[in-house]
């Protein structure tokens, strides 16, 4: 089977003008925005094709809105082998935007004063948790425990602390960047501890059409949620980041919530989204096994290229997501910054991701042509060797 990121080379990837490879200069190797450097799949090609040959775009139309939710719902019971009931979901731009509006109304329904609004989350975990949702909002953090999982115990000591005041738990499931796939009794857990406690869920599920079938474990599927939310979208898998939309699952409280959305998200919703989103979950399932095969080829070998070039660093990865996560406290000096000063790579810094305390650590994006992960890795090396010598 071919190996999809390998389709296009570094010189046809620099054509691209969105964030990744639109963002540096020529002389950068970009290995941080988390957007998937493979060809649209024949079902998003094919959509779009349609689209632009008949002018087809209008306004969204509600056809197309129950379509979104009718086909999710059969590509859910087809990969996951489990029914589930898509008639209450609603269709918001992007995983981001849902939670961030969603938080907002829970927190105007609650009444709660700004000091009693408060975000817990677990990091290291994807920054605009931290920028984005949380913004303005009074954040806890409850890290993972050493394993990168859930501190199921430091948890429910912070659900019970803030017990009687407004709370959300941000949920990041799979974790971006540890890849750790949350279990179905960590979720089951945490929806228990939800319910004794009032902390309301939302679980942001982006990453997993990634997963294989049967792998992941979706807040869908938990029983007895009386106040959670799921957050999906296929934007990642299916190299959609900039076609945003996203399908909210709502439960007990939720579904009061998802009512309360602003009717300017219909004005919002463009139909381009929509419909890839529809073929992708239609038609997706080929691209899907050979995006997954392709990926677990190239943690192969960035696991390969790690150890015989960095051989010091830590790397933590699962495959669930398209990141690993690499602790570089061994080289003494060597963060995001000393990279792309000096090897001219772009990783992400790991101090976002949740503070001082992950500043050894730096986020790789291996979702590229292995080529230029190759180059990037070996450009790292090279750095710190010059380093060495200087010193």
């Amino acid at each position: 089977m071919r190996n999809i990121f390998n389709i296009y080379n570094e010189k046809e990837l620099r054509l691209r003008t969105s964030k990744k490879w639109g963002t540096h200069g020529k002389d950068i190797i970009p290995l941080d925005i988390a957007e998937v450097d493979v060809p649209f799949g024949k079902s998003i090609i094919n959509e779009l094709s349609f689209l632009t040959r008949y002018a087809d775009c209008g306004y969204i139309s509600e056809k197309d809105i129950s379509e979104y939710k009718e086909v999710y719902s059969d590509y859910y019971s087809r990969k996951h082998q489990k029914n589930i009931d898509a008639e209450k979901a609603v269709i918001f731009p992007g995983v981001i935007a849902a939670s961030r509006i969603l938080s907002q109304i829970y927190f105007e329904t609650k009444k709660a004063a700004k000091a009693k609004r408060n975000i817990i989350i677990s990091s290291p975990v994807y920054p605009p948790f931290i920028t984005t949702i949380a913004e303005d909002f009074k954040l806890h953090d409850v890290p993972l425990n050493k394993e990168w999982r859930l501190d199921l115990n430091a948890l429910e000591k912070k659900f019970k602390s803030l017990k009687g005041q407004s709370a959300i738990y941000l949920l990041c499931n799979p974790q971006n960047p540890t890849g750790t796939i949350h279990t179905s009794k960590e979720l089951q857990t945490l929806v228990d501890y939800s319910n004794k406690y009032g902390v309301f869920i939302i679980s942001d599920e982006i990453y997993s059409d990634m997963l294989r079938p049967g792998e992941f474990n979706s807040l869908i599927c938990v029983k007895g949620a009386k106040r959670a939310i799921s957050v999906i979208s296929p934007s990642k898998a299916f190299g959609l980041p900039g076609l945003k939309s996203s399908i909210v699952f709502p439960f007990g409280e939720g579904e009061k919530l998802v009512e309360k959305a602003p009717k300017v998200i219909t004005h919002i919703l463009n139909h381009y989204p929509v419909r890839c989103a529809i073929a992708a979950y239609k038609y997706g399932d080929k691209y899907l096994k050979e995006f997954r095969a392709s990926l677990d080829e190239n943690f192969k070998y960035f696991d390969d290229l790690m150890k015989k070039h960095l051989p010091d660093a830590k790397v933590y990865y699962t495959g669930a997501v398209p990141l690993a996560w690499v602790d570089m406290k061994a080289y003494e000096g060597v963060n995001a910054q000393f990279i792309y000063k000096n090897a001219k790579v772009s990783v992400n810094d790991g101090v976002p991701f949740g503070g001082a305390k992950y500043k050894t650590f730096i986020r790789f994006n291996v979702a590229t042509n292995q080529r230029v992960l190759k180059k990037g890795i070996v450009q790292i090396e090279n750095a710190i060797k010059n380093q060495e010598t200087k010193g």
